[in-house]
């Protein structure tokens, strides 16, 4: 910071300004995790695609801070996530969200918008970022965003025809807080697929069903739980009611 920058942190700690910056790299939580050797005055940059974010993401390490991390004073929540179901011809992808201010006090939210490969190829990115937008919102009210996707979003560079195309396959779309703050997000697909792609499409649906219908059969179990409990609990205050009733009757 400049000369101004202490007082500037001054106000965000005293709570005069409300903070709304995000991170735009990631913070490991040890150097072993950085792909480059920091105790060498050489190091060899192979990561390829896999460059920042996407590199600690491919690798599994959970990091300090993740990249777009920030904090606020206040909360926000995201809904009603829309968009075409298919990339075609070419055209911009457009996705629509609600953004609201639960909290106290008036803030700004950066939406951060990712893309992800249902079945990522070798040396491509998991999860990367494709649109992003700060918006301000007062407390205790919402806007309307729209995010736009350049077909480029799902394309990867073919030296054969040397050009952009956009890949077959699926596409999860996501919006969030920062790359591990994800608070929603919808299925888009691609071009027509392979046999054996829409294999690995069955695969993946499968698995998530599976998921999905475990959690379900855990909430329906927890819930049965509870409605026992609470008969028991009603029985027992039952009893005690009539108990307190006789002594009242016997005194």
């Amino acid at each position: 910071p400049g000369e101004g920058g202490a007082a500037a942190l001054a106000d965000v700690l005293m709570g005069k300004v409300n903070p709304s910056g995000k991170l735009p790299v990631t913070f490991v939580q040890r150097t072993e995790d950085d792909p480059v050797d920091l105790k060498t005055s050489k190091s060899v940059y192979s990561e390829g695609l896999l460059v920042g974010y996407r590199g600690y993401a491919a690798r599994g390490i959970k990091p300090l801070f993740p990249f777009g991390h920030g904090l606020s004073y206040t909360s926000f929540a995201y809904s009603s996530l829309k968009l075409p179901p298919r990339v075609t011809g070419g055209q911009p992808v457009t996705a629509r969200l609600t953004i609201a201010n639960t909290g106290k006090r008036a803030g700004q939210e950066v939406v951060q918008l990712y893309v992800e490969p249902v079945a990522p190829k070798p040396g491509e990115p998991l999860r990367t970022l494709r649109a992003f937008r700060k918006v301000a919102i007062a407390a205790g009210a919402r806007r309307t965003l729209e995010l736009t996707l350049d077909p480029r979003a799902f394309s990867s560079y073919h030296t054969e025809s040397k050009g952009w195309r956009v890949q077959a396959g699926s596409y999860r779309v996501l919006v969030g807080a920062s790359l591990e703050d994800i608070r929603q997000w919808l299925l888009i697909y691609g071009e027509k697929g392979t046999q054996e792609q829409y294999k690995v499409w069955v695969d993946f649906a499968t698995r998530q069903l599976g998921v999905l219908t475990q959690q379900r059969d855990e909430i329906d179990g927890a819930i049965n739980d509870l409605r026992a409990l609470r008969d028991e609990t009603a029985e027992i205050l039952t009893r005690m009611d009539l108990d307190s009733q006789k002594n009242s009757k016997s005194a």
